[in-house]
């Protein structure tokens, strides 16, 4: 019951150190909580991606985690509070889409929220935004402890096994894809390596075996569909076992590739039944 949960645990953020406290006592907190397995690490990364917004963006805040007991259930929730100077109306409004990011060219996807976004969501929580100019911004993330209906009968034999044990190399440039790949599939008990651009993924596919490779399309130095090339001319084998992970909206050159390559697309932000639907294909394929 709530009465044996911890009372509220606050988070002073104002460094890389504070990020990882934040992550570990979340994690706790949501174990104490009665979440199990991937759904740890996922929620896990949602806090530590919220925690190194404030770092990045307003120098220093506070994260509070706090359970929370709604009818017969019990829940987290996470408030982030920074000291920063807000945010606009303009960017509010847009800061969980897919690809959004006041950064530079070069210095970052907007992937980060607006997969912590759809990861709070994939447990039936909410996360939003309050923020005035001049005011700082407050995120507050809530989760349910949900409880999976058992799967028996008919619906049992008619589920989908998920395929585990392959060893699996991710190719991606953005630090927070690599990391929630990573504890993904791990999750799933696939050996996970992870590199940054095409370059490198090719050294160590010389090296190394890969059952399946999922690769971003644009990284710097070599993009997806480059890898994809080399791989034709040195590798061919692999080419079988290649994914591409594309955003919501493909580009028609990227259309044009998979269609005349026939490789399979993963969309960004991923949920995780279609990363192990993409898996089982390319495993069934291999057969």
């Amino acid at each position: 019951m709530a009465t044996d949960i911890a009372a509220d645990t606050v988070v002073p953020i104002h460094s890389a150190v504070d990020i990882v406290a934040a992550r570990q006592q979340g994690r706790t907190l949501a174990a104490r909580l009665g979440f199990t397995g991937s759904d740890l690490t996922l929620i896990a990364t949602a806090i530590s991606e919220v925690a190194r917004n404030i770092v990045e963006y307003a120098g220093s805040g506070e994260i509070r985690l706090s359970p929370v007991q709604e009818g017969n259930g019990l829940g987290i929730c996470v408030i982030a509070h920074d000291t920063g100077p807000g945010i606009s109306a303009e960017i509010r409004d847009r800061i969980f889409e897919p690809f959004f990011t006041t950064k530079p060219v070069g210095q970052g996807t907007g992937l980060g929220l607006s997969l912590c976004h759809g990861i709070v969501e994939g447990h039936g929580g909410t996360l939003s935004l309050v923020s005035e100019p001049g005011h700082g911004a407050i995120f507050r993330v809530e989760l349910p402890v949900v409880t999976p209906p058992a799967t028996t009968g008919k619906r049992a034999a008619e589920a989908a096994p998920v395929v585990t044990g392959m060893r699996i190399l991710v190719v991606d440039d953005e630090r927070l894809v690599l990391q929630l790949l990573g504890e993904m599939l791990g999750a799933d008990h696939h050996t996970v390596d992870t590199v940054g651009d095409g370059t490198q993924a090719l050294e160590r596919l010389r090296r190394t075996s890969y059952d399946l490779i999922l690769s971003d399309v644009r990284m710097p130095y070599l993009d997806g569909p480059g890898l994809y090339r080399a791989l034709e001319r040195r590798l061919p084998d692999l080419c079988r076992r290649f994914v591409l992970m594309t955003g919501d909206v493909l580009s028609a050159e990227i259309q044009t590739f998979l269609e005349q390559t026939g490789v399979p697309g993963l969309s960004k932000p991923f949920d995780r039944s279609e990363v192990r639907r993409v898996i089982q294909r390319v495993a069934g394929a291999e057969r």
